[in-house]
C-alpha cells in the first residue's frame, strides 16, 4: 500500500512538473498553419473591376534605386493613439500607445509599431511586378482632419490613389481605405502587395515572445491559429513562406506577449492570399548578406543555423504581414473603386479584443487562458478587485493567494490530517509488515484493517492536491498573461512583477543557470519551501522516508523552473508556500487530536 501512495504522489508531482514545463516553453498547443492553396475566384463586379484572372505570381525583381527626396511626417492624435505618418509611400512610421508607458523607468509612451527595418513601414504597399513605385515615391498629402489623413499618387500610366488612414472612434483600431481612379483612356492591371503592420515592439527584447496568428474561417467555424517565431524563422529564412488563402484566413496578426497588431481585409473578393514576411533591422540585414555573399547565394538549412550560432545575440529579426491582391483591372471611367482594410493595434486585453468592429472576428481568440480559463477569468476578477482596494498588484496577487488558500482549506486539512494519522500509525504498520513478511496478502489485508479502525484513507492526502491542481493552472495562466501585471511595481527591488525581479547583476555568470542576473524572489521562494517540507510530518518507515527524500527535491527543481520567470507568477509561490506553512502548523495545533 506504502508503494502505491509513493506511486500516486510520484505521480502527482511530475505531472505537476510537467504541467508547468508545458504551460512555460510550450504555453498553449501551437497547430502549424497549413498550406492553403491558391483559390481562384470568380470574378467580381466590385470592387474588383472586371478582367481575366491570371493568379501567377510574378517572379521577384529588384526595385530600380529611387533618388533619396526629404521626408515629409504627419502626426495625428487621440486619446488612444498618437501616430506619424511618412509621405513616403503614404505609410505609418511610428504608431504609440498613449496609455501605456515604454518601460518601468516611465521614460516615454510605448511604441507599438515602429520602423524596424528602413524603408519598410506599415501599410506601404508595391506593384508585384514592379513597374510603379508606390512603396518609394513620395506621396502628396491631400487631405488632413483631426482623426484621419490622405494621401494621393498618381502613377506613370495614370492611376490615381489616395490612401486615408483613420482612427476608429474610441477604440484601439485603423481604418484604412484605397480610391482607384482610372484618369487614362485605357484599362489598367494592377497586382499589389501590401505590407500590413510590420515591426510590433519585441516586448523585454525576447524574440520568442513576436509570434503570428491567423484568423480562420472554414466550414462555418472560426478558429484561432498561432505560429510561433521559431517556425515562422526557419520558413521565412529558407524562402518557404506558407501561403494563406484570403476565402479561408480571414485575418492576420502579430503579436508578442502583450500585445497585437492584426490585419483584416473587408472585401475579400479583392484579395488573394496573405503570408508573414520578415523585418530585420540593419545589424540583422547586414549579417545575413555577409552569409549570402559567403555562400554566393542562398545557404541552405544547415549552413545557415551553423552561420547564426555565431550571431545570436545580434540577430533580432521580427514580423511584417504581406497581402497580395487579386490583379484589379481600372477601366477608363469616372467610377471610383474601394476597398478597405482594418487594423487592430493595442493591448491584448479581452475588453478590447471583443470590441466591434474586430470582435465579429475572435481577435478575443489571441488571448488565451489555456485549460482552466473560466478559472482563470474569475481569479483576475478578484485579483482586480483587490486591487481596486489596495492599488498594488503584488498585495493584490498575496490577498488572492490567501483566498484561494481559504477555499481549499477543507482539502488541505484533510490532506495534512491524512499525512499525520499515517504517521502516527506507521509503528503499527512496520510491525505488521515484519509479522507477516512471509505473507504479503495477510499483511495487506491487516493494514486495511487498522486504517478501517483508525478512519485513515491512505491516498486522501493526494485527492486534494488532484483537486487543487485545476486552481494551481488557472491562476497560473491568470497572472502569466495578464497585461495588468506588466511594469506594475511592488516594492523594494521589485519594480516590474511581469518581469523577473532583477535584485543585482553579478561580475560572473552563475553555474548551471548561465546568467549574471540574481533573482532574489526565486532564491526565498526555494528556501521557504524548503522549510515546508521539513516541517511536514516524517515517518520512521523507510518507504515513506524515501517518499519525503524525493519531495525534497521539488523545491530545487521548481526554484530552477521559477528562477527566470515574471516576479508575479514567484511572488503568488512564495505567498502560497508562507501561508502552506502556517496553515499547516494550525492544522497540527487546532485540528489534530491530542494524543
Amino acid at each position: 500500500m506504502k508503494k502505491n501512495t509513493l506511486l500516486v504522489f510520484m505521480v502527482i508531482f511530475g505531472l505537476l512538473a510537467a504541467v508547468m514545463t508545458v504551460v512555460v516553453y510550450l504555453r498553449k498547443p501551437e497547430p502549424s498553419l497549413q498550406h492553403l492553396p491558391s483559390v481562384q475566384p470568380a470574378v467580381q463586379q466590385a470592387p474588383v473591376v472586371t478582367g481575366p484572372q491570371d493568379m501567377s505570381v510574378p517572379a521577384e525583381t529588384v526595385p530600380p534605386v529611387i533618388p533619396e527626396t526629404p521626408e515629409s511626417l504627419i502626426t495625428l492624435e487621440n486619446g488612444i493613439y498618437s501616430a506619424v505618418f511618412s509621405n513616403k509611400g503614404a505609410s505609418l512610421k511610428t504608431l504609440i500607445l498613449k496609455q501605456f508607458d515604454k518601460d518601468e523607468k516611465k521614460q516615454g509612451k510605448l511604441e507599438i509599431l515602429y520602423q524596424i527595418e528602413k524603408g519598410k513601414n506599415s501599410f506601404i504597399f508595391s506593384d508585384a511586378y514592379l513597374k510603379e513605385q508606390y512603396a518609394y515615391a513620395d506621396w502628396s498629402l491631400f487631405a488632413k482632419t483631426a482623426d484621419s489623413v490622405t494621401y494621393r499618387y498618381v502613377d506613370s500610366e495614370g492611376l490615381q490613389i489616395d490612401k486615408t488612414f483613420k482612427f476608429i472612434p474610441d477604440r484601439y483600431g485603423i481604418e484604412v481605405t484605397f480610391d482607384f481612379r482610372n484618369l487614362s483612356q485605357n484599362i489598367l492591371m494592377r497586382q499589389l502587395d501590401i505590407c500590413g503592420p510590420a515591426g510590433i515592439f519585441p516586448e523585454f527584447d525576447k524574440r520568442y515572445l513576436v509570434s503570428g496568428y491567423a484568423g480562420n474561417f472554414e466550414n462555418g467555424k472560426w478558429s484561432v491559429t498561432e505560429e510561433p517565431w521559431s517556425t515562422l524563422q526557419e520558413q521565412i529564412t529558407e524562402g518557404n513562406e506558407k501561403e494563406h488563402d484570403v476565402n479561408l484566413t480571414k485575418w492576420l496578426g502579430i503579436t508578442n506577449k502583450y500585445f497585437a497588431a492584426t490585419l483584416v481585409p473587408v472585401e475579400e473578393q479583392c484579395f488573394s492570399f496573405f503570408k508573414f514576411d520578415f523585418v530585420v533591422d540593419n545589424e540583422y540585414a547586414a549579417i545575413l548578406s555577409q552569409i549570402y555573399n559567403k555562400y554566393g547565394g542562398r545557404p541552405s538549412r544547415e549552413q545557415l543555423k551553423r552561420e547564426f550560432i555565431a550571431y545570436k545575440d545580434a540577430v533580432k529579426p521580427n514580423l511584417s504581414i504581406k497581402l497580395r491582391t487579386q490583379r484589379l483591372y481600372f477601366e477608363a471611367t469616372e467610377k471610383v473603386t474601394t476597398f478597405h482594410l482594418l487594423s487592430y493595434a493595442g493591448p491584448k486585453r479581452t475588453d478590447d479584443l471583443i470590441a466591434e468592429p474586430f470582435g465579429k472576428y475572435i481577435h478575443g481568440e489571441m488571448l488565451s487562458y489555456g485549460w482552466f480559463g473560466f478559472i482563470s477569468k474569475i481569479l483576475l476578477a478578484i485579483m482586480k478587485a483587490f486591487f481596486w482596494l489596495s492599488g498594488n498588484y503584488g498585495v493584490s496577487i498575496i490577498l488572492l493567494t490567501l483566498i484561494v488558500k481559504v477555499c481549499m482549506f477543507p482539502l488541505t486539512k484533510k490532506q495534512y490530517t491524512a499525512q499525520y494519522r499515517m504517521q502516527d500509525l506507521s509503528p503499527k504498520i512496520k510491525a505488521l509488515k515484519e509479522k507477516y513478511k512471509n505473507d504479503p496478502k495477510k499483511a495487506q489485508v491487516e493494514t486495511f484493517k487498522i486504517f478501517k479502525e483508525h478512519g485513515v484513507n491512505p491516498i486522501s492526502g493526494c485527492l486534494p492536491l488532484l483537486m487543487q491542481l485545476p486552481i494551481f493552472i488557472g491562476l497560473y495562466q491568470a497572472l502569466y498573461v495578464s497585461i495588468d501585471l506588466r511594469l506594475a511595481p511592488f516594492t523594494m527591488w521589485i519594480t516590474d512583477l511581469a518581469q523577473p525581479d532583477l535584485f543585482t547583476e553579478l561580475s560572473f555568470s552563475i553555474p548551471i543557470l548561465g546568467t549574471n542576473k540574481l533573482h532574489l524572489l526565486p532564491l526565498i521562494m526555494t528556501v521557504s519551501w524548503f522549510i515546508q517540507s521539513f516541517l511536514q510530518p516524517r515517518s520512521p518507515d523507510p518507504e515513506q522516508a524515501m517518499q519525503q527524500k524525493i519531495f525534497m527535491f521539488m523545491p530545487i527543481l521548481f526554484g530552477f523552473m521559477f528562477y527566470s520567470m515574471p516576479a508575479g507568477l514567484v511572488l503568488y509561490w512564495l505567498a502560497n508556500t508562507l501561508f502552506s506553512i502556517v496553515e499547516q502548523q494550525i492544522i497540527k495545533r487546532v485540528f489534530l487530536p491530542k494524543t
